[in-house]
């Protein structure tokens, strides 16, 4: 596997314009962008064949998760910043039956965008 990093990747894939998909083009709706995109999109923007574009993003994300699940926070310059917060108990209520019932605490994921996506 060649040496790129999670930044290269993002911004690579961020400043793409979609006007090769004719799809985006006609409609204004928004898109779901899945993980065969963004490896498309590497190999178009970098040269790399499909596979190593698919290993590439698999271990991009792979050191992404591994980091949100040990507590740290990760910083991807011009895109943003994924960090992981502790929500605390609270009560909730079952709309059904209207019976209070305690929410367990747990961490979850924040995503805070950059300047230039906002």
């Amino acid at each position: 596997m060649r040496g790129y990093n999670a930044q290269a990747l993002f911004l690579c894939y961020t400043t793409m314009s979609f006007t090769d998909n004719m799809e985006a083009e006609q409609t204004v709706t928004t898109k779901t962008i899945t993980r065969a995109n963004i490896a498309a999109a590497l190999h178009h923007e970098v040269g790399l064949t499909q596979s190593d574009c698919a290993e590439l993003l698999e271990t991009v994300l792979n050191e992404i998760s591994g980091c949100l699940a040990e507590g740290e926070t990760v910083k991807i310059c011009s895109f943003g910043s994924f960090s992981v917060r502790q929500k605390g108990q609270r009560m909730g209520r079952n709309p059904k039956t209207l019976e209070d019932i305690p929410i367990t605490p747990r961490r979850v994921i924040a995503f805070r965008p950059s300047q230039k996506l906002r």
